[in-house]
């Protein structure tokens, strides 16, 4: 259907839509609205007809068993190597500055037996010195205490004993102090700060 076709069909749409004779501005109202409507149609032919253009525009063929070049990353002007001397001297080049060192590796996790959880620090030192004259097994294991916020319950601090080579150990150990006698032990990582003899 060509616009024109378009335009008289909403012409006589909205004319008959109305209750006896259309007066002459009702005629010219619809009519102006069928004129921008007719703009708005052919600025969107016209818009679909650049984006056909634009999309057929021939690619250039690539010879055959060839690799599309890459861009080449652009460096910043500061970046820049210097211009060579203009007598064609060779210009000694030095390679770029690495990136900043990699992160450090994550320390190697140790394990450890978390034994009891003590309100005070002296606390917790009195109770490791008891501990380890009480089993054998702690005898030869640092202590060391996590700071926990327990919420309502306050802060405690956890006595751990290590450094212990793996989980396996660390529950290995918990059995025999359990077997031994030990109320409380369960394995955890080796951390918090090392406990004043």
């Amino acid at each position: 259907m060509t616009l024109s076709r378009l335009s008289c069909g909403l012409v006589l749409l909205a004319l008959a839509g109305c209750s006896g004779e259309p007066t002459m501005d009702q005629m010219m109202g619809t009519m102006q609205r069928v004129t921008k409507l007719e703009a708005r149609a052919d600025q969107t032919t016209a818009d679909v007809n650049a984006l056909k253009a634009a999309n057929a525009r021939p690619v250039a063929a690539q010879p055959a068993g060839t690799q599309p070049i890459p861009p080449v990353p652009v460096m910043p002007p500061a970046a820049a190597a210097p211009a060579a001397p203009a007598s064609g001297a060779p210009v000694a080049v030095t390679p770029p500055t690495p990136p900043a060192a990699a992160a450090a590796p994550a320390p190697e996790l140790k394990f450890a037996v978390h034994l009891a959880s003590y309100k005070q620090e002296a606390e917790a030192t009195k109770g490791w010195k008891q501990l380890q004259a009480k089993y054998a097994a702690l005898k030869p294991l640092e202590a060391r205490l996590s700071r926990v916020d327990l919420g309502p319950k306050g802060v405690y601090f956890r006595l751990k004993a290590g450094p212990l080579a793996d989980q396996k150990a660390a529950e290995a150990l918990c059995r025999q102090l359990k077997g031994a006698g030990v109320g409380y032990c369960n394995p955890e990582g080796f951390e918090g700060k090392p406990l004043a003899s």
